[in-house]
């Protein structure tokens, strides 16, 4: 849950200050096997080197960390003009 709650923060925060969003759209999903956190912007999105130079950084680099500390993954899709997605899945018992 604080995993999550901080990886939910840190995106916010992101999408705060660098994006120029409208909109942001969070869904947690829970089934019997995965929380899968999906988080959408509607802002200026980033390029392909954008991505790889934000995974990177500081903000991204602890979102991963803490995501893998739970055997997790986490994956950015995103465009210039498009917003940006990210998904993260954490399986549960």
């Amino acid at each position: 849950e604080v995993v999550f709650y901080r990886v939910i923060c840190e995106l916010i925060s992101n999408t705060l200050k660098h994006a120029n969003a409208s909109n942001i759209y969070i869904d947690l999903i829970k089934d019997k096997k995965f929380l899968t956190l999906e988080y959408i912007d509607d802002g200026i999105g980033l390029t392909k080197n954008q991505i790889n130079e934000e995974f990177s950084g500081l903000g991204y680099s602890n979102i991963r960390s803490r995501i893998k500390s739970l055997d997790g993954s986490f994956e950015i899709f995103s465009g210039p003009g498009e917003g940006i997605k990210v998904l993260t899945k954490i399986k549960i018992a």
